[in-house]
C-alpha cells in the first residue's frame, strides 16, 4: 500500500513546463539586456572620476591652474581613455573667493533599451551622474558637494 502511495506521488511531481521556461529566459534576457547597456555608462563615469582625481594628483595646486588648463587636462585624459559621453563637454569650474575652486561634471547619460518596436516603440535609460571636485576637500573627490 505504501509504495502505491510512493508511485502515485512521484508521477505527480513535475518540472517546470515549456511557458515556465520560456518566461525564465526571457526574464533573464531582459536583465543581461539591461545590464549590457548600464555597465558601459557607470564604465565611462569612472574614467570622468579618475580625470578629476588626476586634477588633484598633478604637482601644481588646484587654485593655480586656470580655467583653461583644468579643461584641456581632462580633455586630454577624455582624449587618451576614449571617453565618448557627454562628461567632457559639461565642465564647470567655479572660483571663490577664498581661493576655493571647484570643479563640476554634471550629465546624464542615455542608452536606448529597446528602438522603434511595434508594441513598446522606444525605450531609453537616463542614467544621472553628479561628479564634483572641492580644492578644500579634495580627498572627497566626485561626490556631489553638500552646501
Amino acid at each position: 500500500m505504501s509504495q502505491l502511495i510512493k508511485n502515485r506521488s512521484l508521477a505527480r511531481q513535475a518540472g517546470y513546463g515549456l511557458l515556465e521556461w520560456i518566461l525564465i529566459v526571457m526574464t533573464l534576457a531582459f536583465f543581461l539586456l539591461l545590464g549590457f547597456r548600464l555597465i558601459p555608462l557607470y564604465t565611462e563615469n569612472q574614467y570622468v572620476v579618475a580625470a578629476l582625481k588626476d586634477l588633484v594628483k598633478v604637482d601644481e595646486k588646484l587654485e593655480e591652474m586656470t580655467d583653461k588648463e583644468i579643461i584641456k587636462r581632462m580633455e586630454n585624459f577624455y582624449m587618451v581613455n576614449n571617453v565618448r559621453s557627454d562628461g567632457p563637454t559639461k565642465i564647470k569650474i567655479d572660483r571663490y573667493e577664498d581661493d576655493r575652486v571647484i570643479v563640476t561634471v554634471d550629465y546624464r547619460a542615455k542608452a536606448s533599451l529597446v528602438e522603434d518596436q511595434p508594441l513598446v516603440g522606444t525605450i531609453e535609460l537616463v542614467v544621472p551622474f553628479k561628479n564634483h571636485l572641492d580644492s578644500k576637500f579634495p580627498r572627497e573627490c566626485c561626490k556631489p558637494i553638500k552646501d
